[in-house]
C-alpha cells in the first residue's frame, strides 16, 4: 500500500526550495553586480564620467587633490579653483564632454578643447582621473631671512631664490637709522592665481606686488589699536583729528611722516558729521618679533547739511614696536582693498 504524502509538507518544502533558489539567484545577482562594479572602476571612460561630474558640480576639491597627487606643483587649492570656474563660467557645463584622441584624453566644451586630462591607475587597480592646468602668472615671496619657504609640502631651493638677507619692501620708508626687516626673495611660478605657502600668511605689498610672509596677528586689542591708528591718519586731513595726535602714534623721524606733516588740511570742505564705520583688518602678519605689516579698511562719512559723502577707504600700514609701543612706520594708500570700492568698468 502506497503512502500518501501530505499536500501542506509538500506545498512546504517546495515553497522553502523555491526560496532557496530565489536567495541564490539574488545572490548570485548581487555578486555579479558587484562585480561589474569593480569591473567598471577599472574602465578609464567611468574615471572621466566622474571627472565631468566635479566639472558640472562645481566641486574641485578632489580633482585638485587627485591632480597633485598625479602632478605636483606650486598652485593653490584657490587658484585652481578660481581658475577653473572662470574657464567653465566663460565656455559653460552643459555642453563638456570628453574625447579619446590619439591616446589622450581631452575636455571639450561644444567643439572647444579645453584641457588634457590624465587617467591612470590607483594602488586598487582602479581607474582615476587628474587634469592638471598650468597658469602663466609668477609671485614674488618675501620670507623672513634664514627660513623655508614650503608650498604644498615642497621646501623651494635655490632655483627659486633672488635674493638673500635684504631690506623687505615695505620697510622702504624707516628711518634710516632703524633695524630693517631682512628677508629671502623667492620667485614662484608658474601659477594659476595667487600664491599660498604652508607656514606662513602672505599679504600682498600694496605698491610692489611682493607677497610679505609673517605669522597672523591675532591679538584684538592690538588689532583694534591698528584701526585706531589707522582712522587719525584719515581724520588729520579731514580736520577732524590734529597733527600732534597723529605723530603720538608714528616714528616720525620716516619719511612717510616728512610728507604727511607738510600736507595742507585747510581744502577740506567744513562739516558738522563725520564718523568712521565697517573698520576692520583684513590681514596683518607679524614680519618679525617687532614689525607688522597690516591691510587695513573702513568706510568715512562726512556731512554739513547740505553735501554728505562717504569715502570707502583702504590702508596698508607697516608698524614697528618701540618702548613706547607700537608706531606707524610706513604707509601706503589703495582703496581698492575695501570691498565697498565700486571699481570702473
Amino acid at each position: 500500500m502506497k503512502k500518501r504524502i501530505k499536500a501542506a509538507p509538500a506545498l512546504g518544502f517546495l515553497l522553502l526550495l523555491v526560496l532557496i533558489i530565489a536567495g541564490a539567484g539574488k545572490a548570485l545577482a548581487l555578486s555579479a553586480g558587484k562585480r561589474f562594479i569593480e569591473e567598471e572602476k577599472k574602465m578609464p571612460e567611468t574615471a572621466m564620467e566622474g571627472l565631468l561630474e566635479d566639472l558640472v558640480s562645481g566641486d574641485f576639491s578632489d580633482l585638485y587633490r587627485e591632480t597633485q597627487a598625479v602632478r605636483p606643483n606650486l598652485d593653490s587649492e584657490a587658484g585652481y579653483t578660481a581658475y577653473l570656474e572662470g574657464l567653465l563660467d566663460h565656455y559653460g557645463r552643459e555642453a563638456l564632454t570628453y574625447r579619446n584622441v590619439d591616446g589622450e584624453w581631452r575636455i571639450y566644451a561644444g567643439d572647444t578643447y579645453l584641457a588634457e586630462a590624465v587617467v591612470q591607475e590607483d594602488a586598487e587597480g582602479n581607474m582615476c582621473a587628474a587634469l592638471p592646468l598650468e597658469g602663466n602668472g609668477t609671485a614674488i615671496i618675501e620670507v623672513p631671512a634664514g627660513t623655508e619657504l614650503k608650498i604644498n609640502g615642497n621646501v623651494l631651493g635655490k632655483e627659486y631664490l633672488k635674493e638673500s638677507d635684504v631690506p623687505a619692501v615695505n620697510c622702504e620708508q624707516f628711518p634710516v637709522t632703524a633695524e630693517k626687516v631682512s628677508v629671502d626673495v623667492y620667485e614662484v611660478g608658474p601659477l594659476l592665481g595667487e600664491p599660498e605657502a604652508d607656514e606662513w600668511v602672505l599679504l600682498k605689498d600694496v605698491l610692489s606686488g611682493h607677497y610679505l610672509a609673517g605669522k597672523e596677528v591675532t591679538d584684538e586689542a592690538l588689532l583694534e589699536e591698528m584701526i585706531r591708528d589707522a582712522e587719525l591718519l584719515a581724520a588729520y586731513p579731514a580736520q577732524d583729528a590734529s597733527l600732534a595726535q597723529v605723530a603720538a602714534v608714528s616714528l616720525t623721524n620716516t619719511t612717510w611722516y616728512s610728507r604727511y606733516a607738510t600736507l595742507q588740511n585747510y581744502w577740506f570742505t567744513s562739516h558738522s558729521t563725520s564718523e568712521f564705520s565697517n573698520a576692520q583688518v583684513l590681514k596683518a602678519v607679524y614680519q618679525s618679533d617687532d614689525v607688522i605689516a597690516a591691510h587695513i579698511v573702513f568706510d568715512y562719512y562726512a556731512d554739513n547739511g547740505e553735501v554728505h559723502r562717504t569715502w570707502h577707504c583702504g590702508y596698508q600700514l607697516t608698524f614697528v614696536q618701540t618702548e613706547n609701543g607700537w608706531k606707524i612706520a610706513g604707509t601706503a594708500i589703495n582703496n581698492e582693498l575695501n570691498p565697498a570700492t565700486v571699481l570702473p568698468q
